[in-house]
């Protein structure tokens, strides 16, 4: 199963997902399925982290720089699709 992972990690994610269904515990590769597990809670905190800097920064300029404010703050990429 290790070959899978290292030559293709979406295959070796659906087969894994599929083994889970099974309850195929054996052939189950724990110990890249625990690395992944791990990985993804720090990506999604270092996610969250990078945006809150974000945020700050953004606040701290509104607040410092207020000759500098501008509408561009508040556009998100919601405001920015066309309509049908």
């Amino acid at each position: 199963m290790s070959t899978t992972y290292d030559k293709d990690l979406t295959i070796w994610a659906k087969d894994t997902a599929q083994l889970l269904r099974e309850r195929c515990w054996d052939a189950i590769d724990w110990e890249h399925l625990i690395e992944e597990v791990e990985d993804l809670g720090k990506s999604e905190r270092s996610a969250i982290a990078s945006q809150m800097e974000r945020i700050l920064v953004h606040l701290l300029k509104w607040q410092y720089q207020p000759q500098r404010r501008s509408d561009s703050l508040f556009i998100t990429p919601k405001s920015l699709a066309k309509p049908c």
